[in-house]
């Protein structure tokens, strides 16, 4: 059975901080780490077997963290529902609050 390949995540940004290591940061999951440049190079290179130059382990704590997803995975996608929904929430926030300080409950507990 073929492991499922999985992309660098696009909003992973990572910098030098001395000739072996390096910060990696998920701007979408805030997740940050310091690794190796080595260890870095092996996870994201796809290969045929998918991304096998790293143990499983490794490789799904890096999934878990957010800096590797699925290849078919469409992160742009995904970020605009997220925004769809958010805002969503927030007109729901505010029609809830507008209800509750219109509502019996609240005049009783202002007078």
């Amino acid at each position: 059975m073929k492991d499922k390949l999985y992309k660098p995540s696009k909003f992973n940004l990572s910098i030098d901080i001395s000739e072996e290591e390096l910060l990696l940061f998920n701007t979408f999951s805030t997740s940050l780490i310091k690794l190796k440049k080595e260890v870095y190079s092996q996870l994201f290179v796809l290969s045929e077997e998918g991304n096998s130059m790293v143990n499983n382990g490794v490789k799904e704590k890096f999934i878990d963290l957010g800096f590797l997803v699925e290849h078919e995975f469409d992160e742009e996608e995904f970020e605009k529902n997220m925004e769809k929904l958010e805002e969503s929430l927030k007109h729901l926030k505010d029609k809830k609050i507008d209800i509750y300080f219109d509502s019996e409950e609240f005049k009783e507990k202002m007078e």
